[in-house]
């Protein structure tokens, strides 16, 4: 149990002065004085002959804290109000520095005398709160949900006469926390506007490189100071390697960056992306660990390398940790119970502190663990389960995040972790009802898609009672469409349908409402397939029932139809009926902006979408710069969710800003136009690379736009090869569902191609 109890209520004296003592996750008596510690930040010191994995951990600290300013003084503000208790959020994708700053904040508040320091919610804690201010700094905290909720219960109910904080650090956006903390009844101590962490400029990234790569070559004992000192860049260069490349700004890849130039100065200075080199120190961190155990003459030369693997999902183990492991494994681990565990790990500088600690940084892990699960990939999916199974709610938040580092950030694509958890739990009974779970809302990360898919249907050949399979119908349907499996998401929605229609009839009262969210879920999929007469009567019928549910409660079900009212615009539109597809597209708007006023974390994306549609309404009846007004207004948004959680926004910033181009062109702004479908083009190819059943669609389309746009500015041959590698990706889709979007799409970029070569032989 994660808790902080009766704060106030203990107090201990220390010399001259009484300190209040703060007891969080405390069980049994109360603390005597030698269990009592001070909060600290856990700052580790570089081992002689570190590994890559330490030079890159915040932990050590080998670069200088640079351009965060103006966070930390947002922070500072936050801390020193009068409110007795306080709880913020830090957000951020992976690799921007979160920990380095709550780090940083913590120390910086230390030093004003506040008590401050890091927290574990699974351990329990006896600390002295200082007089000026408390401090408590939680990392990851979305892999401990459970122990959260009881923190913030807890922390409504303290009384006191200073100052007690909180600084969650993590990548989910406030939306993904509303339920907790209101199920904590806390909202009213929860500061609603998080720190966004962004990316480091070209100034901040010079000194975070240039200090890296310094105490890097002094590390690794570079011979030659000639070399060394071309390590070194210069902000001009290091403007110029991030804009080649802009996922380059990560403060990880950055770097990363330098302690590969360290490693290798007589190389050209970063000749490779981020992206590159994470991938390049992962190979070569995994060949150390099998060259370690060569040297000890273990039998399988990737055994300590597969252990760290298991620890990166599995988090921090003792050695009895390893060792029940092992036991209950039945898997090639290449480590027995019977081998001297403990003199292995403790001569390779892997046991500190009665632990192995999992690599760090979390995207270098991610690199790591592919390559040396891919060693053996027939053993990877129980391996993968043999890490998660100790901790399944920590375990597979951690793997999400490795996931979609590996296959998003980092485009490891020969080999999936995602497919690896699928298949450990595709058919097993007994795991799927241990994790499902877990999978139970409706957004998931990229990484649990396959897997949920994988534990939803082996649950549903198990599941007879209409009032459980019509649930996990509905969510299979919706995760089968995020992949890209049109035909099957179809089928499982139409008896999504067909059960709750039946369960409807019998007690409309309670269930009526699922039948509309299932009605509109079954819209999507018809204009999917090209039924567009089929998909308007189901919106209709959905429309039907949400307007009936909104007299009896808006408050309940105005998202409801909301959600439908869009879908109907996209079905009117499709039946040349564009005066009813704009009016349902306004009042879709108008609802949405309502429910953003009460709720903006989950019902802005939401709005981002509707105001989406309405630029396509209004384009469509030729309001030019009514349709630019409201797609900048989305894009806009879904910028701004997309810098705190690429994982679930990205790909629809990239529809938008696709869209953006469009309405640039249609007032004139060709220049703008060009730039913003560029950009469209370069977000999508990567999305496809992780998902081309996905994304082939979006990326077909958006390069016919983009061929039309070269073609305006007199580029003919460019939008040539634009359009023709448009319909090279879209034919396949378009022979293989006739009807559907894809053949419509086909017959368009054909069209466009004709067109083109005709201006290009011109």
């Amino acid at each position: 149990m994660f808790s902080l109890a009766s704060i106030t209520l203990i107090k201990f004296n220390f010399g001259p002065s009484v300190t209040a003592i703060g007891k969080l996750g405390w069980t049994g008596g109360e603390p005597t004085k030698s269990q009592i510690a001070q909060l600290k930040v856990p700052w580790q010191k570089l081992q002689p002959d570190p590994t890559l994995f330490s030079l890159l951990s915040w932990h050590t600290r080998i670069s200088e804290f640079a351009g965060r300013y103006d966070e930390m003084d947002q922070l500072r503000e936050w801390a020193t109000t009068d409110l007795p208790v306080s709880v913020r959020f830090v957000v951020g994708e992976g690799g921007v520095g979160k920990s380095r700053l709550g780090a940083e904040f913590a120390e910086t508040m230390q030093k004003d005398d506040w008590a401050a320091g890091f927290v574990d919610p699974r351990k329990q804690y006896a600390f002295p709160m200082h007089k000026a201010g408390t401090l408590l700094v939680i990392d990851y905290p979305e892999e401990h949900v459970k122990r959260v909720a009881d923190l913030l219960t807890d922390l409504t109910q303290v009384g006191l006469d200073g100052r007690l904080r909180v600084l969650f650090l993590t990548r989910q956006t406030l939306d993904n926390w509303d339920e907790t903390i209101s199920s904590a009844n806390a909202d009213n101590i929860v500061d609603r506007y998080p720190v966004i962490l962004g990316r480091l400029d070209a100034h901040s990234a010079t000194t975070v490189f240039n200090t890296t790569a310094t105490e890097a070559i002094d590390r690794l004992q570079t011979d030659s100071a000639q070399e060394a000192g071309k390590a070194l860049i210069h902000e001009e260069a290091m403007a110029q390697w991030l804009k080649d490349a802009p996922e380059n700004d990560r403060a990880l890849f950055i770097m990363a960056a330098a302690v590969y130039s360290a490693k290798n100065p007589e190389e050209e200075l970063v000749k490779y992306t981020g992206r590159e080199i994470v991938k390049a120190i992962a190979k070569r961190e995994t060949d150390r660990y099998q060259r370690m155990a060569e040297e000890r003459n273990l039998k399988d030369k990737y055994a300590l390398a597969r252990l760290l693997a298991i620890i990166a999902i599995a988090d921090d183990l003792s050695v009895a940790d390893i060792k029940n492991i092992i036991a209950e494994c039945d898997l090639p681990l290449g480590l027995r119970p019977s081998d001297d565990i403990t003199d292995h790990l403790t001569t390779t500088g892997l046991l500190i502190d009665g632990k192995v600690r999992a690599p760090k940084p979390d995207i270098v892990a991610a690199a790591f663990v592919v390559y040396v699960l891919s060693r053996r990939p027939e053993h990877a999916p129980e391996t993968v389960w043999a890490a998660l199974k100790g901790d399944i709610e920590g375990g597979l938040e951690r793997f999400g995040r490795l996931s979609y580092d590996s296959e998003f950030v980092l485009g490891i694509l020969e080999h999936r972790l995602s497919d690896w958890l699928a298949q450990a739990v595709d058919g097993n009974i007994e795991r799927c009802r241990i994790i499902e779970s877990s999978f139970e809302d409706v957004d998931l990360p990229v990484g649990w898609l396959r897997a949920a898919i994988a534990v939803l249907k082996t649950v549903l050949r198990y599941t007879d009672d209409d009032m459980e399979r019509a649930p996990r119908l509905g969510n299979l349907s919706n995760h089968l469409d995020e992949i890209g499996k049109k035909v099957e998401a179809l089928s499982v929605s139409q008896e999504a349908v067909a059960i709750h229609r039946r369960i409807a009839e019998a007690n409309p009262t309670q269930f009526e409402p699922n039948l509309a969210v299932s009605l509109n879920n079954l819209c999507t999929c018809l204009c999917d397939a090209g039924d567009i007469a089929g998909a308007l009567a189901t919106v209709r019928e959905s429309i039907e029932i949400s307007r009936r549910l909104v007299k009896v409660s808006p408050v309940r079900f105005e998202r409801y139809l909301a959600s439908s009212l869009n879908n109907l615009s996209q079905c009117l539109r499709r039946t040349n009926n564009p005066v009813g597809a704009l009016k349902a597209a306004k009042e879709s708007v108008e609802i949405h902006r309502r429910l953003e006023k009460t709720n903006a974390e989950l019902y802005e994306t939401r709005l981002a979408s509707a105001l989406n549609t309405l630029s396509n309404r209004f384009a469509e009846t030729g309001q030019s710069v009514a349709a630019l007004t409201a797609i900048r207004e989305a894009v806009m948004i879904r910028r701004r969710l997309s810098e705190t959680n690429p994982a679930r926004f990205g790909p629809s910033l990239v529809g938008v800003v696709s869209n953006l181009s469009g309405r640039l062109a249609a007032t004139g702004d060709l220049p703008g136009a060009l730039t913003v479908i560029q950009e469209a083009v370069r977000m999508y190819r990567g999305l496809v690379k992780a998902n081309p059943s996905v994304f082939d669609f979006h990326l077909s389309r958006c390069l016919g736009r983009l061929g039309l746009m070269l073609m305006t500015v007199k580029r003919p041959s460019d939008a040539v090869a634009a359009i023709k590698e448009g319909v090279t990706l879209i034919r396949p889709y378009a022979e293989k569902w006739p009807g559907s979007q894809h053949e419509r799409l086909l017959k368009a970029l054909e069209d466009s191609l004709k067109k083109a070569l005709g201006e290009s032989e011109s």
